[in-house]
Parts: C-alpha cells; structure tokens; sequence
C-alpha cells in the first residue's frame, strides 16, 4: 500500500482502478456521498455510475495491538430513467430496459474474487434494488473482504505519552 496508515483509502483507489480497467461502460466511479439522493434536477454524476462506500467494518483483537477487521464495500449502480419492460414494450424496448442488469452482472465477475497484496479476495453477499421516489434506478451489490491491520504496532510510544507515578 502506498499509505499502510489508509487501508479503506488504499483499497478504494485500486478499487476503483480495477472498475475502470475493466468495464467500460461505467461513465463515473466515486465515493457515496449521497449524490443520488441530494440533488435539485439531475445528480452531479454521469450513468451509469458506481459508487463506493465501507458502510461497516468489524474488528476482532489478534495480540500485541494486531487486528483483523472484516469489511463490508457497498457498490451503488446508479442509471438514468430507463425504458419500460412491460409486457406490451417491443423486445428491442424491454432489451434496452434491462441493459442495466447486464451491466450488474459485468460488475460482480470483475469486482468477485479481487484482491490485493492486502486484503482477502472480495466476495458478493447481497444484490438489492432501492426503493426510489424519482425515475433512477439504482442496484447495490455488497461484498466483503478482511484484512490484518498492524499499523497500531508499528507506532512506537512516544515518552511523552507514558505516565509515571511517584508512590512517595
């Protein structure tokens, strides 16, 4: 890692990386900040779009301040209004409408099993669909991964940090 100290900063930007490399389609890639849900007409992306987040890492105790956390990594795929896939729709229509499933699919194969020097191959455990009040559509893939964090050791004490008691 270029910064032993930024595990989820690390992780993100080969994430990332990876995305582009691999799946053209996708126009941006970022972080969730929220910019599908705060915006006044059109959010302040591109479609289709992935954002990135660790919305939950749990960490166990190894020895001598070593750690393991397990880390969750929600991918949002967010596209614009898309046709209708009703069964009235010309299949060239319901084609175009469900594009966005393949495009899910193409996300998992390349996000599954990535891994780095780091952390523990990525593996998929949840596929949803958001619930919206406007025309987005918007799937989340969740995967986890782990990783052993030793940076804690690392770091000696520093003296001024040490307490001393005078029992006079």
């Amino acid at each position: 890692m270029s910064n032993p100290n930024s595990y989820f900063g690390e992780l993100y930007l080969q994430l990332c990386e990876h995305i582009k490399t691999n799946i053209s389609e996708i126009r941006w890639i970022d972080q969730d900040f929220g910019q599908l849900e705060e915006f006044d007409l059109r959010p302040e992306v591109s479609f289709p779009c992935v954002l990135v987040d660790f919305p939950d890492a749990e960490f166990e105790e190894l020895s001598q301040l070593s750690q393991t956390g397990d880390v969750l990594i929600s991918f949002r795929l967010g596209f614009a209004p898309f046709s209708s896939a009703n069964n009235l729709s010309p299949t060239n229509v319901k084609i175009k409408a469900l594009e966005y499933y393949n495009l899910e699919q193409k996300l998992y194969e390349t996000i599954q099993g990535f891994t780095t020097d780091f952390t523990t191959p990525l593996i998929r455990k949840k596929a949803t669909s958001e619930k919206r009040q406007d025309a987005l559509r918007v799937r989340v893939l969740t995967f986890t991964t782990s990783y052993q964090d030793d940076s804690a050791i690392e770091q000696p004490i520093s003296q001024s940090a040490v307490l001393s008691f005078d029992l006079q």
